[in-house]
């Protein structure tokens, strides 16, 4: 079922401790008046936050946001100033937002998934390809790739609307699983692990 999603939602949405301490592994460092802030309002210690940053994934750069609650705000205001047009699908909203190179000349973050077009010869040689699996196991290293382009996922739970995650770079659907996924879901999270690597740190 598919509805459109109202701007009179994104005040209404609630980023929980919990969603933000998941979005901390997008981050390398935060402010130290956040580390404060989570700490007072929530069970997570100062070396919960530590490790989670340490966490290596796709991370914004710290120029573009110095924590996850400063990020939510300033991701409300572009999707109002920018009129972005989403829908509600199955109770889930996935909204992606880009930023202009000229604001942003490095990029707000890293992209750790890599096409596997993108590969240089010979890597895949050994790889029988046609099973997704064996992709996870390729391993190759390169210069992280900067990005403009955010991710924004969010879900309808118990009649809220909740912020489930936000990640710099493409959309990456979770890893196929037939027991945990609808056919749609399955099918989707199976065209794009055939295709895509993630890159070594």
């Amino acid at each position: 079922m598919r509805s459109q999603f109202q701007y009179s939602e994104l005040e209404e949405t609630n980023f929980s401790v919990e969603s933000q301490f998941h979005v901390l592994k997008h981050f390398k460092r935060v402010d130290r008046d956040y580390v404060k802030y989570l700490t007072n309002h929530s069970e997570y210690t100062a070396d919960d936050i530590a490790h989670q940053l340490a966490v290596r994934g796709s991370d914004f750069y710290e120029g573009f946001a110095p924590n996850p609650l400063n990020l939510w705000q300033r991701l409300k205001e572009k999707i109002r100033d920018d009129a972005i047009r989403v829908t509600w699908h199955n109770g889930k909203c996935e909204i992606e937002l880009k930023f202009s190179k000229s604001e942003y000349p490095e990029g707000i973050g890293e992209d750790h998934l890599l096409h596997i077009d993108e590969l240089p010869p010979g890597i895949l040689d050994k790889v029988d390809t046609s099973n997704w699996e064996n992709l996870r196991k390729v391993s190759y290293r390169k210069e992280l790739k900067s990005t403009w382009t955010l991710q924004i996922i969010l879900r309808k739970i118990k009649g809220s609307t909740e912020v489930i995650s936000v990640f710099p770079g493409i959309y990456a659907p979770q890893l196929p699983d037939k027991e945990l996924q609808s056919e749609e879901e399955y099918k989707t999270s199976l065209k794009f692990w055939k295709t895509h690597v993630v890159l070594k740190m």
